[in-house]
């Protein structure tokens, strides 16, 4: 399965380079690996003054999926949905917003 995930811009320098990331997984990928592996390949920037930021990830459903608080690297999940081709539901993008704490 081929999965997208897109994340909102943090800034004006951050808008130089696309956010979107593909990549293969297994269709019984869960939830819980989804996170090790975006962090393996940098997907969240680091922001000033302490990375104070949650993530929030939705489907293209705009159902939230789960929370992810980048300066304690905390994930809390939203969903009872495990696998990702659940999670994903008719499409392969997902899409995460910021809010700062």
């Amino acid at each position: 399965m081929v999965i997208e995930f897109d994340r909102d811009s943090c800034g004006m320098a951050d808008d130089i380079d696309s956010h979107k990331k593909t990549f293969i997984v297994s269709t019984w990928t869960t939830i819980e690996e989804i996170m090790p592996m975006l962090e393996q390949f940098s997907f969240f920037p680091n922001i000033s003054g302490g990375n104070k930021v949650l993530w929030i990830l939705y489907n293209a459903d705009n159902e939230k999926i789960l929370t992810y608080n980048a300066s304690n690297r905390q994930t809390e999940f939203h969903t009872d949905k495990i696998y990702i081709k659940d999670i994903c539901n008719w499409t392969d993008k997902l899409h995460f917003k910021h809010r700062l704490l």
